[in-house]
């Protein structure tokens, strides 16, 4: 027995039985059997109210959870509060009060976009930070502009960052996807002082200070954004301010810039368009303003050089990091730059294109057909010329031949969809443009069928698209003909016998094997036999009475099969495959033989070109292009092979270059 001397002693032994016991599962059952209550609306004593829709809760459980309700709850006593303000879908509430009891939360990967805004909107940082990183985790190509749409309006540095590292590493491929392409559009256009003056120019600080301008019209002027993107803008760099002024500013002493034509022209338009509308809906100053922008000099626009993160901007204010940025910049042909941007908070497809003050008072970009021809002579004593480039950069367009010219239309420039179509007349070496088509079209195909030249599907920048027209030589217009059973895109078209066939192609999530013969007798769609592989972006010619559809992607694989039809059977069967797998490839026929010429391997745009011979059944290899291209078309035409427009996997091409009988390498010259 231990004996105790001292009332010390006695509280060392009290201290030592000190009895200590924790429910480590007791906090869990606790807030599962709350929300038992709250489902069964017992003890309540708030409502929420969204739409039609009513949330009971417990006052204690919710304010002390999310941080937005304890501030409403502080605010006034009621016992019902809506919601509606604050622009959150009831379902996305309900998850978050369920999380409030359990602290677990588990949504469709679909609904976390929603639930990523309905928690930021509750001030409920955790879920945000955790739904943020669910969405960069699993972000696409296809999806990342949506995603950083949603991080920039419910704005956190640390998701920004991530996704905007994202988009950099992508941005080629993101600028031609349907969520990049409908976005508002601010068009800018710079005319410098000279070649020197726009060669050194830093792309990305460009690109900023027009942003920097945007936002001076926004905040100091007073524009609606809308009101920006109506237009394209002619801007100039002024000396005394070092930033972007709109040209209508010019004073009449300066002789440098007001002697250009753009710049006249420009002016006029300007005047005899309304004013730009102010937040207010009045019209807006165009005076000039106060200057209350960052000097951005013009030594920095040269230089590229930044203080800070080093992220394309000088701005130390996280504030203006949200609502002015430049995310990515990319060139898309010479002196040619697309930009996705932030400007008042929204994401904005930014264009900037420069121009040099020229001595004939002409300002130029430096691409484009300008009439003036390199000439040159052949081994054999013959002139030839460098052909001349489309009116318009193309890719993911249509081309096809009508008796000795060829045909273009619509495709991607810039990230913008094109209506417009052009025909090239080789024996002129010239490009003019028809009629511009009833909708904008990408990612699709043309066919030529008697004297019309058929546009089917495609997307319009922003939708996959089911309808189809005709362009009539004879009359110069395009009009409307019978749409398909689907919408589709990066579908492959032909003409075979008296038919248009449409072959593959996209729509939606789903990768398509589907054939459909249009018959213009009776302005009709009709199923033939679908193929064996599904099939988008896949290359599609016609030799000797059967249809070709040469590899293309199923899904994200690209394919290196190869299927034939047969009209007779009306079946497919497979022919040997191509030695490497591509899609977004140029399929055409010459010499009893058919060309594959470009596309993309999933990681670069190629210049290899390989050759089926079907009487042996095998491939070949063949003259490799001059330039790397990927959603690019090639014809035939008088024996010549033409490789026109596409993507270098840098910038958006508005070249050609042939393959001569006679010659055994591309060349951007042609016979006269």
């Amino acid at each position: 027995m231990e004996i105790i001397d001292s009332e010390s002693d006695l509280l060392a032994v009290q201290a030592a039985e000190e009895f200590s016991f924790a429910d480590d599962e007791a906090q869990i059952v606790f807030g599962n059997q709350l929300n038992v209550l709250r489902r069964n609306r017992e003890f309540c004593d708030v409502v929420l109210s969204i739409g039609q829709h009513e949330i009971a809760g417990h006052k204690c459980v919710l304010a002390v959870a999310i941080p937005r309700l304890f501030l409403m709850f502080s605010k006034d006593a009621r016992q019902t509060y809506e919601l509606d303000e604050l622009d959150i879908d009831y379902e996305s509430v309900e998850t978050l009060v369920e999380f409030a009891y359990t602290y677990r939360l588990i949504a469709k990967p679909e609904d976390v976009k929603k639930l990523f805004r309905a928690a930021a909107k509750l001030q409920m940082d955790r879920v945000v930070q955790a739904c943020g990183a669910f969405l960069i985790a699993h972000v696409k190509v296809s999806s990342c502009v949506g995603v950083r749409s949603i991080i920039n309006r419910e704005y956190t540095s640390s998701l920004a960052d991530d996704i905007d590292a994202f988009i950099k590493e992508n941005f080629a491929e993101i600028v031609v996807t349907p969520d990049f392409i409908s976005l508002p559009r601010v068009q800018i256009e710079v005319i410098q002082k000279s070649e020197q003056e726009a060669n050194q120019t830093n792309e990305l600080q460009l690109c900023q200070m027009g942003v920097d301008w945007v936002r001076k019209c926004v905040v100091d002027e007073d524009w609606t954004l809308d009101s920006v993107t109506e237009k394209v803008h002619l801007l100039f760099l002024k000396d005394d301010d070092n930033t972007l002024h709109d040209c209508v500013e010019l004073s009449d002493l300066d002789k440098e810039f007001n002697r250009e034509t753009c710049v006249q022209d420009y002016k006029v338009l300007s005047k005899t368009k309304l004013a730009p509308l102010n937040k207010n809906g009045s019209k807006a100053s165009r005076g000039n303003s106060l200057n209350r922008n960052p000097v951005r000099s013009r030594q920095l626009l040269y230089s590229g050089h930044t203080n800070g993160s080093g992220n394309g901007h000088t701005h130390s204010d996280i504030n203006l990091d949200i609502k002015w940025k430049i995310i990515a910049v990319m060139q898309t042909a010479d002196r040619t730059h697309i930009a996705l941007a932030v400007a008042d908070r929204k994401l904005v497809a930014l264009s900037v294109v420069q121009r040099v003050v020229t001595s004939n008072g002409n300002g130029t970009n430096g691409s484009g057909d300008n009439g003036n021809h390199v000439q040159e002579e052949n081994g054999n004593g013959h002139k030839m010329e460098s052909l001349a480039v489309m009116r318009a950069a193309r890719c993911a367009f249509g081309a096809s031949c009508f008796g000795d010219k060829i045909v273009v239309a619509g495709g991607y420039n810039r990230g913008e969809c094109l209506a417009t179509a052009e025909v090239f007349d080789p024996k002129r070496n010239e490009w003019t443009f028809l009629a511009p088509m009833l909708s904008p079209r990408a990612r699709f195909d043309i066919a030529v069928l008697g004297q019309n030249v058929y546009a089917v599907c495609g997307s319009d920048g922003s939708k996959d698209l089911q309808t189809a027209e005709c362009y009539d030589f004879e009359t110069k217009a395009w009009e409307t003909i019978a749409s398909l059973s689907s919408p589709r895109s990066s579908a492959g078209v032909c003409a075979l016998e008296d038919r248009v066939i449409c072959v593959g192609g996209w729509t939606g999530q789903t990768v398509m094997k589907c054939v459909d013969a249009y018959d213009p007798s009776v302005d009709q769609w009709l199923p033939y036999s679908p193929l064996q592989t599904s099939r988008s972006q896949a290359g599609v010619d016609v030799l000797d009475g059967r249809i070709y559809v040469v590899g293309g992607c199923d899904q994200w694989d690209r394919l290196c099969t190869v299927e034939a039809y047969d009209p007779r059977s009306d079946t497919w069967s497979f022919v040997a495959p191509l030695s490497s797998a591509r899609r977004g490839a140029g399929v055409t026929h010459h010499g009893g033989k058919l060309y594959v010429i470009g596309g993309s391997d999933g990681t670069q745009s190629l210049t290899t070109v390989e050759i089926y011979d079907p009487r042996t059944n095998r491939w070949s290899s063949g003259p490799s292009l001059s330039i790397s291209r990927s959603n690019l078309e090639c014809v035939e035409l008088d024996g010549q092979l033409f490789a026109i427009g596409g993507y270098s996997g840098k910038v958006f091409l508005n070249s050609l270059e042939v393959l001569d009988s006679t010659e055994s390498e591309w060349t951007e010259f042609i016979t006269l």
